[in-house]
């Protein structure tokens, strides 16, 4: 074979292989930029609740400790409330991102934060209700309830079953009484969704077939034959009502 027929079929294999790949990453949709490594909300969706807001110029990513681990890293901040003050409904938003996964256990989590810079000493405001939302419905939460001057920080964990494979959506919501107040805002980081799907059921294994066959004559384990075809309703020598005879045991071998 000739060098360029080599060169040739390596190419088509890595063709191929690269095809492959591309069919199984279009299957399979993890979460992305969970912990907003790009430095933007790639991958995320912004929504609002109904009279909601998430802050004028809100939602961004910004450098910020969310984890309090002593490193700023990037983190959603948010400043949420409602957008009127008409309905006192808690109001706000958050973002949203659908994933492709297998049946299976998973455990979502994200780390969250509220940050109230007024330092005027009793002060304090609503800092917010977090939610971890998983197709819909609610699968953890936070609320920080009154928060004063001081960042506090707070970690959401849910273990998820995943019923059936195909798109779910994962969604953070964030809401709060009352106009988004000055100097506080919410923060979100490191979402991650982790686990394995469940091990495949092995195929059901059909029975050998069977010679025997309805309706057809054999010879049973006491040696007599039997005639699937013929009913007896009487014993020999009964009389039918015509005083003939039948032998029940016609089959048997004599």
């Amino acid at each position: 074979m000739s060098k360029f027929k080599y060169i040739f079929m390596a190419f088509a294999l890595m063709l191929g292989g690269y095809l492959i790949s591309g069919v199984v990453m279009a299957e399979d949709k993890p979460l992305i930029n969970g912990g907003f490594e790009t430095g933007d909300l790639t991958g995320w969706t912004p929504f609002t609740t109904t009279n909601g807001t998430l802050g004028s110029g809100y939602p961004q990513v910004v450098l910020f400790d969310t984890d309090n681990d002593g490193t700023a890293t990037y983190s959603a901040q948010f400043s949420v409330g409602q957008a009127s003050s008409v309905n006192l409904t808690a109001s706000g938003g958050g973002i949203v991102q659908n994933v492709h996964l297998a049946q299976g256990e998973y455990q979502l989590s994200a780390d969250i934060a509220v940050a109230f810079g007024i330092p005027e000493v009793g002060i304090a405001t609503q800092g917010g209700l977090f939610e971890l939302l998983v197709d819909g419905n609610v699968v953890a939460s936070h609320n920080f309830g009154y928060v004063y001057v001081d960042t506090t920080e707070h970690s959401l964990l849910a273990s998820v079953p995943i019923h059936t494979t195909g798109d779910h959506e994962i969604r953070i919501r964030i809401t709060r009484p009352g106009m988004p107040a000055p100097e506080l805002n919410q923060y979100i980081d490191n979402v991650a969704l982790t686990g394995e799907a469940a091990p495949t059921e092995p195929e059901p294994t059909e029975p050998a077939p069977s010679d025997s066959k309805p309706g057809k004559s054999g010879i049973n384990s006491s040696g007599q034959t039997s005639d699937a075809g013929k009913n007896c309703n009487y014993q020999e020598g009964s009389d039918n009502k015509g005083g003939n005879l039948d032998n029940c045991n016609a089959g048997s071998k004599k």
